[in-house]
């Protein structure tokens, strides 16, 4: 690690690491940087930090680091973010209104997922995330991605490397190949029948898919709203109430997935679970990112088998839901920030199943706990998962 100094001369300058993070151990965390002159940078190649995160984590977990100097007559700290594997999404909004981009946005971080929201698509970097969601829009405030532009060929090879996808837009699908726009059809599984008008809504789930028993309102941008079906083996997941016509198809292709839609997120008005933002960005997240429980896929729909805490953030309770994909033994329990244990919602035989357990924000002797970052863990006989919980009090 490398340590500048901005202030006057320091003399015998050390340095120690350390972190209240439940998933990161540090091995070796100090080391003797020697006198600093003003200005001067100094790195500890003789003595390196050695730090190994626990397999369990979440991947894209952030943890908190601390880094503490110590000097002949001071001390200085500084903190840093360091992520434990990929983070889990990347939001490109580059939209003129910058409407629906910022909301998904919102919604992943809020179910405890990391990631970035940008307006220019980082092009040589997305190999730093897991899943990409698009927003460009729906006209007159559309962002047409030019055909072969870069940002078109960094996400069509970031699809054909196995990375995960959403995209949202009202002409993207039909019109906007026709005028210049990239073709991401073939890529997301999806059949453009129409430019379609302004008659988006109510947005229904699908029998049978993640967004089944949902059911929105719609209130945000509607104007020439593509009409789109699934092609080969990909999935209708989304269709317009009246008329009737399919506005979200799910495919996958090797190991990547897509979700693609004709309307934009942030038009979807909240109503009663599993009817709200959050549902629907989590049942997408659980197709995109399937857990991974070491058994073949075909035994069970793996797009249902991560844990999931809705709503989350909560006050004062959350109801934590998981497919345990073999019968047998599991629990289920939840952690503060430290790694100690708080409540145990769940410690015997399970049936091969989906179930659910609600927490109430309580310790095991039914004291409220402190508003703050929790953590649940699921383990079962074949699969584990963790869940970052988020309690307003």
């Amino acid at each position: 690690m490398t340590l500048r100094n901005y202030g006057e001369t320091a003399a015998g300058v050390t340095a120690v690491l350390s972190t209240d993070d439940p998933y990161v151990t540090i091995h070796a965390g100090s080391a003797s940087y020697g006198d600093m002159p003003p200005g001067a940078t100094a790195v500890n190649a003789g003595e390196p930090f050695v730090v190994s995160a626990d397999p369990a984590a979440p991947e894209g977990h952030a943890a908190e680091l601390t880094v503490t100097a110590t000097y002949d007559g001071g001390e200085t700290t500084s903190t840093f973010v360091l992520i434990v594997g990929r983070l889990h999404f990347l939001v490109w909004d580059p939209t003129s209104d910058a409407s629906s981009g910022s909301v998904i946005a919102g919604v992943l971080a809020g179910l405890g997922y990391s990631g970035d929201y940008r307006q220019i698509l980082p092009v040589d970097a997305l190999d730093r995330y897991r899943t990409l969601w698009i927003s460009v829009g729906i006209y007159p405030s559309n962002f047409l991605v030019e055909a072969y532009s870069e940002e078109a060929l960094a996400v069509t090879d970031f699809l054909e490397a196995g990375g995960c996808a959403f995209l949202e837009g009202g002409d993207v699908w039909y019109y906007d190949p026709l005028v210049g726009g990239h073709d991401f059809k073939s890529a997301f599984g999806i059949v453009a029948l129409q430019d379609g008008t302004a008659d988006c809504g109510p947005v229904d789930g699908i029998v049978g898919e993640f967004t089944e028993g949902m059911s929105f309102t719609y209130t945000g941008e509607n104007s020439w709203i593509d009409h789109i079906v699934p092609g080969g083996g990909a999935m209708q997941v989304l269709e317009n109430g009246s008329p009737q016509y399919g506005i979200g198809v799910a495919n996958k292709a090797g190991d990547s997935r897509t979700v693609g839609t004709s309307f934009e997120l942030a038009g979807l008005v909240d109503g009663v679970p599993p009817s709200t933002r959050a549902d629907f960005v989590q049942g997408v997240m659980d197709f995109l990112l399937p857990p991974d429980t070491g058994i073949d896929e075909g035994a069970i729909d793996l797009a249902g088998c991560g844990l999931r805490a809705v709503p989350n953030p909560f006050n004062p309770r959350t109801t934590l839901s998981f497919a345990n994909p073999r019968a047998g033994h599991v629990r289920l329990a939840v952690y503060d920030v430290s790694g100690r244990l708080v409540r145990v919602l769940a410690d015997g035989e399970l049936a091969a199943d989906r179930h659910e357990f609600g927490w109430d924000g309580r310790d095991a002797r039914g004291t409220n706990v402190a508003s703050g970052v929790y953590f649940a863990r699921v383990t079962g006989e074949a699969f584990e998962d963790v869940r970052k919980l988020v309690l307003l009090q």
